[in-house]
């Protein structure tokens, strides 16, 4: 694992671990203020992470060279018969 995906993870965490002194019934603004800057720092992570999937996809697409996995473009790998099949 890279550098970036441990402090992602250790976000993770903290975000969990913030949620505690809102279960808890801690009073206080400043768990109020860690829950709030921990939900902004997941709504970031998530749009990191949505980014590097969708450049991962580009590149997979790319080296195929076929514009997907190639399960989505043949017939080869449908299953004949069973359930849900046509006819």
């Amino acid at each position: 694992m890279t550098r970036q995906e441990w402090l992602e993870w250790g976000l993770i965490l903290l975000a969990i671990a913030s949620l505690w002194p809102k279960i808890l019934h801690w009073p206080g603004w400043f768990w109020e203020g860690v829950l709030y800057l921990m939900a902004g720092l997941l709504a970031i992570l998530l749009w990191v992470r949505v980014r590097r999937f969708r450049h991962m996809l580009k590149e997979q697409q790319r080296l195929l060279g076929q514009g997907g996995p190639p399960f989505l473009h043949s017939s080869a790998g449908r299953r004949q018969g069973g359930r849900g099949a046509p006819g």
